[in-house]
């Protein structure tokens, strides 16, 4: 880990029901300054529907990703491949309170999700961000594979995020964008 490491500790329960096949599972974590709480389950044991609900009151994930690359030493693409879909079957919901990325933050995440038939959709797919609001979807399908995403940005402070995202003080003001985007091949 590029900080040297991470503290972990989990504490939580679990419940078994051979008769309705059904398993579900309680957690409470402290990941370094983070608490995070998931409902996880699955059911029918055969053929699982996986249901997971995850909370995390603030995250800095900056501190678990390696340096940045040199565009020189970047490696080169890879093709898509979303063949981990095909035989997924799941759903749930994912909210952060505050999240540091790449040195973007955004409060007031929420996301859900339905994964089934080869394809992955999120929506809503919302935060806070710069003063202002995003909220969209997204959508990856196996076939193709295919990618598909809208997003609505709202009245985002652009000086700042431009400052912590690129390290480029050019611009002031507000800001809205709308991506619209579907993409299909490797």
């Amino acid at each position: 880990m590029p900080g040297g490491g991470m503290k972990l500790d989990i504490t939580g329960s679990a419940e078994l029901d051979l008769e309705r096949q059904d398993v579900a599972a309680k957690l409470v974590a402290k990941l370094d300054e983070s608490t995070v709480k998931a409902n996880l389950g699955a059911s029918p044991f055969a053929n699982p529907h996986l249901r997971i609900d995850v909370v995390v009151d603030r995250l800095d994930a900056d501190r678990y990703l390696p340096p940045k690359a040199k565009e020189s030493e970047a490696a080169p693409e890879k093709p898509l491949d979303f063949s981990a879909l095909k035989t997924l079957n799941a759903s749930g919901s994912v909210k952060v309170g505050s999240l540091k990325l790449y040195n973007v933050k955004a409060s007031n995440i929420r996301l859900e999700f339905r994964a089934g038939d080869g394809r992955l959709v999120v929506s809503p797919l919302a935060a806070s961000l710069y003063q202002g609001t995003a909220s969209g979807s997204m959508s990856l399908n196996a076939a193709g594979p295919a990618v598909a995403v809208r997003q609505n940005i709202a009245g985002v402070s652009i000086g700042p995020l431009l400052k912590d995202a690129l390290d480029k003080d050019v611009l002031e003001g507000r800001g809205n964008v709308n991506i619209d985007v579907a993409a299909n091949g490797n």
